[in-house]
């Protein structure tokens, strides 16, 4: 009848609206939360979406089924620690998936800088773009006081904090 169409092997999707890349990304890597250049995306950052996503650690990439590995995600293992796994994680409501706030999310840009290949501009870019928002906000102290704690809480490498300091 119509009433079903196949996605690939073993997954099938009732004929409705199109899913949309980050359901199935949350249907089928328990775990999953989207960060870095996403995050950054979501909070008006100019630059092409990409598919950043964090996995636990004990996630086999390799044994994911066939349609996830044909969407261009770049994956990032991250700790089992909650500690790590639930600073700064947010939900989106409407699609029920996780993705980090902008101040963690700025803090994994800065910490994360030999796995995403970014030029000196572009950070110096992400840190302007974030003070330009929030520099007049009431709370601006307060956000800034939120980047230091996710550093901590993160184990940030005295490096990666004085490059916050630097641009933030």
């Amino acid at each position: 009848k119509g009433i079903l169409t196949h996605i690939c092997r073993k997954i099938y999707r009732v004929n409705a609206k199109p899913l949309s890349v980050e359901k199935i990304i949350t249907a089928l890597i328990p775990g999953a939360v989207f960060g870095l250049r996403y995050s950054l995306n979501h909070y008006g950052s100019k630059r092409r979406k990409t598919y950043d996503v964090f996995v636990p650690e004990n996630t086999q990439i390799d044994k994911l089924p066939e349609i996830v590995k044909e969407l261009n995600i770049n994956y990032f293992y991250s700790p089992q620690s909650k500690d790590y796994n639930h600073a700064g994680r947010m939900i989106n409501k409407r699609e029920q998936y996780f993705f980090y706030n902008y101040e963690r999310t700025i803090c994994d840009v800065f910490s994360r800088y030999k796995e995403v290949p970014l030029t000196e501009r572009w950070y110096q870019d992400i840190a302007r773009e974030y003070v330009k928002k929030y520099k007049e906000a009431p709370d601006y102290g307060k956000r800034l006081k939120s980047i230091q704690k996710y550093s901590e809480r993160l184990n940030l490498s005295e490096k990666v904090k004085d490059e916050l300091d630097k641009y933030i």
